[in-house]
Order: structure tokens, then C-alpha cells, then sequence
């Protein structure tokens, strides 16, 4: 298998399509006035952007990884579909430029809702963090190898102790916060 067709958490074949989507919306919505702060973290359609806001509302580690994003020049475009092998959600090793930002995209499987995806969600941001807090991670490939030196390979995906870390605190915050 080809270096850059390796994924962290697996991926499917629909995200070029989304990739081009997402990089369109990117790309439209950087001619942001210098007086609004750049939201890095984005959910491609209503629903996704509404995990977004209950889980940084609910969850501090949620929130932390959205903060520490923020402080990178990286773009995260959450959105449904379906990842590879059945994984229920994916971050493709696709990485775009888009002027001084890199683009990466986190697939979340469409049925998921609530605190399930909100918690996968917080993994996934936990990888988009570990590239994105590296500048030298700027293509596809240099993903493959960053992971290559820094994670658990599990078949054709990679995993990551601190992802792992990442999904059970958001979970465990949700649903503490969530109880009646």
C-alpha cells in the first residue's frame, strides 16, 4: 500500500469528493474582517457544527483541543460520511495548503449522534492536533511518516495513546455533564 493512502482511523473512498468541498468552503471563508477570530474547528453542515458547540460546552478536554487548534495554523473541517473498514470515524492523510493554512478533514460515520460522536469527535481532534503541531507536516506523505515514527500501527491505520486519552475524557465529561 501506497504511503499516502494509509489513514489514521481508516477512511472511504467518497472523501475526494468531500475534500473538494471542503477545500471550496475553506477557501471562501479565509476573506474573514481582521476584527473576527478565525474559527478553526468547522463543522461542514448544521448538524456537525452542533456537536461541535454542545461538546466545547460541556466537555474541558473538548474544549482544550479546540483552543489548541486554534493556536496552530491548521483548519479542521468536521464532517459526516463514511470512513473505510467500518471505522466510525477517520482522519484521511490529505492535507491541503490554503494560502498560510493547512486543511485537514475529519470523517464522522453519519449515524452517529450525540455524545458517541461528540467523544469520537474529540479523538479525532487529538490527531488533527498532533499534525498540526508540527509545521513540517505539510502533505499526505509527511502525515504517513509522522505517524509512522510517533504511533501504533493497527493494519492500515494508525492509533495514538493520547487520541485514545483524548475520546474517553470527552466521553466521561459529556456524560457526566449530561446526567438528569
Amino acid at each position: 500500500m501506497r504511503p499516502d493512502r494509509t489513514r489514521a482511523c481508516g477512511a472511504g473512498r467518497t472523501l475526494v469528493a468531500a475534500a473538494v468541498v471542503v477545500v471550496g468552503m475553506a477557501t471562501s471563508s479565509l476573506a474573514q474582517t481582521p476584527a473576527q477570530p478565525l474559527i478553526r474547528v468547522r463543522g461542514a453542515d448544521p448538524i456537525v457544527t452542533g456537536m461541535i458547540a454542545e461538546a466545547a460546552q460541556s466537555s474541558p478536554t473538548f474544549r482544550r483541543l479546540v483552543a489548541a487548534i486554534d493556536q496552530t495554523d491548521g483548519l479542521v473541517y468536521a464532517i459526516r460520511g463514511r470512513c473505510r473498514d467500518g471505522i466510525r470515524a477517520c482522519l484521511p492523510h490529505a492535507l491541503t495548503i490554503a494560502g498560510t493554512n493547512r486543511l485537514l478533514t475529519v470523517v464522522i460515520d453519519h449515524r452517529l449522534l450525540g455524545i458517541e460522536a461528540e467523544a469520537i469527535l474529540g479523538h479525532e481532534l487529538q490527531h488533527a492536533l498532533e499534525i498540526l503541531s508540527d509545521p513540517t507536516v505539510t502533505t499526505g506523505a509527511a502525515i504517513y511518516r509522522f505517524y509512522d515514527g510517533h504511533a501504533t500501527r493497527l493494519g492500515n491505520r494508525f492509533e495514538t495513546a493520547a487520541a485514545v486519552e483524548a475520546g474517553v475524557a470527552v466521553r466521561a465529561e459529556l456524560t457526566r455533564r449530561r446526567r438528569p
